[in-house]
């Protein structure tokens, strides 16, 4: 349901200080002049975008005279409107840069929009997650005029349209230096696998039919597959599905046997059911992972080998008298190895672009929707009173206090299964001072966030582990230190209640099932608002990444998923109805 903030429209919740417009009254839609095909060339001047190269490389060209004549008497984009595909894949999406370049009449067209009203910049991120009306345009789909005007769309204010905008681009700016870096060690792979691949004098000529053999996986329908945890490798680029047969090979090269994949090659380390494919397995003759690398090097070449015209398709014999030359096992292993290495790198890049995707995913249906304001809230914290605490006349010292602090923690949020590990005390002991006393004395800016080393290194644990308060112990899953309680833990729980009485115990309850990332965000955010505040600073999101950023200790928070835009607003939002503005 919608909170006081938030208001019903008829598509879907949105914040107060939202609009829904139509497009229709945003804008005009607009498209270019059309060309007809007589018109244009196969090279030429200006390129020539039709519905299949809209986004991609052109394959049509029309005169420079045209070009200026079409473009002087009809409509033409500005730079930065947005254009989008309106038959064939519904909605692709350009943003016109201004270099010379011409766009295919009705299919492709933009919204000639008042910037006053909507920002391309807002809409270039919201057309990619709108919900088109579409009409079926006969033998393809074909998004009309009228549905295009009639599309409703939220608007936030401008200064949030703007904010999301530069928030969004930034997270496409880091997936893009991603794809530039897989891009980079893709090449340099390439090039290593020519030199280290390349005979030597030393190195000897064989088949590869005669030091491997090349099986075919055992045949198994689509309607066979059933729910297990054995992927199912049935000549596509992706298992087709699971099994959960026995029929199990480890470390196995296979190769697609038929469709329009037939010749892939590919390499699975973990158990595989293979189906539809041929397969070379581990051997004392050869190091698998090297044979691996030498088709892999032989791509295109095994792909020219399909035979069977609608359904291709290769088998064993038309593989097994490929021609390789190969260097001894101890050689092969060296090589693989490098390479092996380098695919890992390859792919820990990938695994990471598919995570800022995901979290961009994720960021668009928060912000384009509202659910997550990029603004400062307008609302006061709200805040359990707790009385201030006495610090005059106390009999006890800071390293005792802490002490006490920590034993508290370890008994609310620690388990023996599950003990509670340093980094979380230190989390949740900066949170509980910053409610209570507003002020967070001994926090230092460390690597893993605001951290009171002194807790370690100058008594306060120790103390609390000689009064048997709490116990050390090794964290099942890492090793580390991590603490339970121990048998004289009333006796701090009473002194904890006694300075700090029992609100802030309910308090800090609400953090309980934060991961250590979403606590590391929380906290490192918060110290830079109060830092920044201090300065009488601005507290945005660029504000905090500057100042996070000039931290040494912190600078490399900025490379963790955790910190993005979106996760560092929240914090920023928290921040504020936890602790005040």
């Amino acid at each position: 349901m919608a909170t006081a903030n938030y208001k019903h429209t008829e598509i879907g919740i949105i914040p107060d200080d939202w609009e829904v417009k139509k497009l229709g009254e945003v804008g005009e839609v607009r498209m270019c002049k059309r060309i007809f095909k007589q018109q244009t060339t196969t090279s030429g001047d200006i390129p020539f975008y039709k519905i299949g190269t809209f986004g991609d490389e052109p394959d049509a060209f029309i005169s420079k005279e045209m070009y200026d004549e079409f473009r002087a008497k009809f409509n033409f984009p500005k730079v930065g409107d947005v254009m989008f595909s309106a038959s064939g894949t519904i909605g692709r999406i350009v943003v016109y840069d201004g270099r010379p370049a011409y766009f295919q009449d009705s299919n492709i067209v933009w919204i000639e929009n008042d910037e006053k009203i909507v920002l391309n910049s807002y809409l270039a991120h919201y057309y990619k997650i709108i919900k088109w009306a579409t009409a079926d345009g006969g033998t393809i789909q074909r998004l009309y005029n009228e549905y295009i005007r009639s599309t409703e769309i939220p608007l936030p204010p401008l200064s949030e349209q703007r904010s999301i905008a530069a928030v969004l681009s930034d997270t496409d700016t880091l997936i893009a230096t991603l794809d530039k870096q897989i891009e980079k060690k893709q090449l340099i792979k390439q090039g290593a696998m020519r030199e280290l691949l390349s005979p030597k004098n030393d190195w000897k000529e064989v088949r590869l039919g005669e030091i491997a053999e090349i099986k075919r996986g055992q045949m198994i329908t689509a309607n066979q597959y059933v729910s297990g945890n054995i992927p199912v490798i049935a000549g596509g680029k992706t298992p087709a599905g699971f099994h959960n047969v026995s029929n199990r090979k480890a470390n196995t090269i296979t190769i697609s046997a038929s469709g329009a994949n037939a010749g892939f090659v590919a390499f699975y380390t973990e158990p595989i059911f293979a189906s539809d494919c041929s397969t070379i397995s581990e051997s004392e003759n050869f190091d698998v992972k090297y044979i691996y690398f030498l088709l892999l090097s032989k791509q295109d070449e095994i792909y020219k080998m399909q035979t069977g015209g609608a359904q291709p398709h290769i088998h064993p014999k038309d593989i097994e008298p490929m021609l390789f030359s190969i260097p001894n096992k101890a050689k092969q292993t060296e090589i693989a190895a490098i390479l092996s290495s380098m695919d890992a790198e390859i792919s820990s890049l990938e695994r990471k672009r598919e995570k800022y995707c995901q979290i961009k995913a994720g960021m668009m249906q928060e912000l384009l929707t509202g659910r997550v304001r990029l603004a400062e809230p307008q609302q006061k914290a709200a805040m359990i009173e707790l009385k201030p605490k006495k610090t005059k006349n106390i009999s006890h010292n800071e390293q005792i206090n802490e002490a006490v602090v920590i034993s508290f923690l370890v008994h609310k949020f620690g388990k023996q299964q599950y003990p509670l590990s340093r980094f979380r005390y230190t989390k949740y002991a900066y949170l509980l001072h910053r409610q209570y006393e507003k002020a967070t004395t001994g926090f230092q800016k460390h690597a893993a966030g605001p951290y009171k080393s002194e807790n370690r290194y100058k008594g306060a644990e120790s103390i609390a582990l000689k009064n048997k308060y709490i116990s050390k112990v090794a964290n099942p899953k890492s090793g580390k230190d991590a603490f339970v309680v121990n048998e004289n833990i009333e006796k701090a729980l009473a002194y904890f209640t006694e300075w700090y009485g029992a609100d802030i115990q309910q308090w800090i309850e609400q953090f309980r099932y934060y991961k250590n990332d979403d606590l590391e965000v929380l906290t490192t955010v918060d110290e830079s608002v109060r830092d920044l505040q201090a300065e009488n600073e601005q507290i945005t999101v660029r504000s905090i990444r500057n100042y996070i950023h000039s931290i040494p200790q912190w600078e490399a928070k900025l490379n963790k998923l955790c910190f993005n835009d979106i996760n560092i607003q929240k914090a920023i939002n928290q921040s504020n109805q936890l602790f005040g503005g």
